[in-house]
């Protein structure tokens, strides 16, 4: 009597014992999802013509979408934002002291974005594309003084993916803003559906 019952138990636990392997072959792999959303941040510095000294650390922040349209190639909409403290003010800029005490940018960003399997589970990828910003020096003293306009961008990275469609990755990108423009690296959360 215990046997046939311990048959039945391990004939309906079956799916449950082999479903990793099932999935890693015909699951929710990076490479059949095609939406991802995500959230990075990250740290980088901020580099401006209109100052004679640079800040040297800046953060940032990153949401993004992606829609993938072939094994190779997505379309990712990306909202940017980052700031920085610590410029020092030049003649250019309307200017009551000789410094600002930090700038503000935000960013959004339309980029294309290819990508290559290293493994099951790995891919490097670079991303290219433009972005509409806005920055603003902010001072305690002076007049904020803003810009805005429309530039490029590019990044390069790399990607793991689970299984599950849970995703980290780490990216190193360039973003030009006019007279302003950050290098930064980061970490990424995503997740594939």
């Amino acid at each position: 009597m215990k046997k046939p019952l311990l048959a039945a138990i391990i004939l309906a636990a079956s799916p449950l014992l082999v479903a990793p392997q099932a999935q890693a072959t015909t699951g929710n792999s990076s490479d059949e999802t095609t939406h991802a959303v995500g959230y990075g941040v990250g740290v980088g510095n901020l580099k401006s013509n209109q100052f004679r000294r640079d800040s040297e650390t800046q953060t940032h922040i990153q949401l993004y979408y992606s829609y993938r349209v072939s094994e190779h190639w997505s379309v990712n909409v990306e909202y940017l934002k980052g700031e920085s403290g610590g410029f020092f003010g030049s003649e250019s800029l309307p200017s009551k002291s000789d410094s600002y005490d930090k700038l503000e940018y935000r960013a959004y960003a339309l980029r294309l974005k290819g990508s290559l399997a290293i493994s099951n589970r790995w891919r490097f990828y670079g991303k290219l594309g433009g972005h509409a910003y806005k920055t603003e020096f902010i001072d305690r003293i002076n007049p904020n003084y803003d810009d805005s306009g429309f530039n490029i961008n590019a990044a390069l990275g790399f990607e793991f993916r689970a299984f599950s469609g849970f995703g980290i990755g780490f990216e190193g990108g360039h973003i030009k803003m006019g007279d302003a423009k950050a290098n930064t690296q980061g970490i990424y959360l995503s997740y594939a559906f």
